[in-house]
């Protein structure tokens, strides 16, 4: 029989609307692997939060009142950088977040299955960071993957895909 983990990891949450704030704080609580340790309503809060717990994980929503959530992510790594910081976009496209290089992910609130995911993808980081593949990790966060790709070998397959019938 294999050993599964069962680690309770408790996180941080940094959401200002209270409809986004439930939506989330439903989702962690029906994860079986999170607890919500702290649920706070703005990025400054948030941020003393994780200055002072080191959380595994911290949600922080983009749209905080006053300073932004994406104001903050830079102190929030340099402050706890084990912590994984997914952030979460208020409207349909989170790509915009994806450009910070300490966002473990984007994610957005019109997609909980999206959070779901993100949460899943954390604790299986979490559990095993080298063993991870699913997102991109505190060791991967500042490397350009895309620099490192053989972009000849992805163009071949493509070509070699478009043509089976």
């Amino acid at each position: 029989m294999s050993d599964v983990d069962t680690t309770t990891y408790q996180i941080v949450l940094g959401i200002a609307d209270p409809g986004h704030s439930l939506v989330v704080e439903r989702l962690v609580e029906n994860h079986p692997r999170f607890e919500a340790e702290s649920i706070l309503g703005n990025a400054m809060t948030t941020l003393e939060a994780v200055r002072r717990l080191k959380p595994p994980l911290v949600i922080l929503a983009d749209d905080s009142p006053g300073v932004r959530g994406s104001d903050v992510i830079e102190d929030m790594f340099n402050a706890s950088p084990d912590t994984i910081i997914v952030m979460l976009a208020s409207g349909t496209d989170p790509s915009y977040l994806r450009q910070y290089q300490a966002v473990f992910q984007a994610v957005t609130i019109m997609n909980p299955a999206g959070i779901t995911a993100s949460l899943d993808a954390a604790v299986e980081y979490l559990d095993d960071p080298d063993g991870a593949e699913s997102v991109d990790g505190p060791t991967r966060r500042r490397t350009d993957r895309r620099a490192l790709q053989d972009w000849s070998q992805v163009f071949a397959e493509r070509r070699d895909h478009s043509r089976r019938t």
